[in-house]
């Protein structure tokens, strides 16, 4: 999606270079592709949303949280969702989810990668070829540093051992740092602490 937007982007801005130069017919056929590809990119993402939303909803209803409740987050096409009572963590990721007991959580880390980016400096046809060039290399980069930033959760689970959930805001990230901390390594002492007590 953010390659064709960046291609949008080329073909409007190259498409009016052309028009106010010697080729505006062939400029307004760019102009008009790069306009196609907003217009396509809009409407992809509306219904992405909308499905993303149902999938999200439907991982709270089987987990037991109560939507804006506090206990859950989604993002993109992941999520994570706390059940304090049930002592249970459910990850959603690309479409599926799957709730763990507290005791199969093994760890939870952020991370927050960036991505470098090539400036083109020049002008003309060759200008233009780099500036298309270099706009798809910086989109590449940028979706690898996506993907390797975020909330990771690592279970017990030998087919999905870690889980990564979207989440831009280190204010968030901090946030679901301190949610488990809080619902399992404190219930975790709770139940030693009381397990210990009844072995007297």
């Amino acid at each position: 999606m953010l390659v064709r937007a960046l291609l949008g982007w080329i073909f409007i801005c190259g498409g009016l270079m052309a028009v106010f130069g010697s080729h505006p017919g062939g400029g307004v056929i760019c102009v008009a592709v790069g306009v196609a590809l907003h217009a396509f990119n809009i409407q992809s993402a509306k219904r992405r949303r909308a499905s993303l939303a149902a999938i999200h909803s439907a991982m709270l209803n089987a987990a037991g949280v109560a939507p804006n409740s506090g206990c859950d987050h989604a993002e993109q096409d992941s999520g994570i969702a706390v059940n304090i009572r049930a002592r249970t963590l459910t990850l959603l990721s690309k479409g599926k989810w799957k709730t763990y007991p507290f005791s199969d959580i093994r760890q939870w880390a952020t991370n927050k990668s960036t991505a470098g980016e090539q400036i083109v400096v020049g002008g003309g046809a060759l200008g233009f070829a780099a500036m298309a060039g270099a706009a798809s290399a910086n989109a590449a980069a940028a979706e690898r540093a996506e993907m390797a930033s975020g909330f990771f959760v690592t279970v017990r689970d030998i087919e999905n051992p870690k889980w990564r959930v979207a989440m831009r805001s280190l204010a968030t990230q901090d946030r679901w740092m301190e949610i488990l901390t809080q619902a399992i390594n404190e219930d975790a002492h709770r139940e030693f602490s009381s397990s210990a007590q009844r072995s007297r």
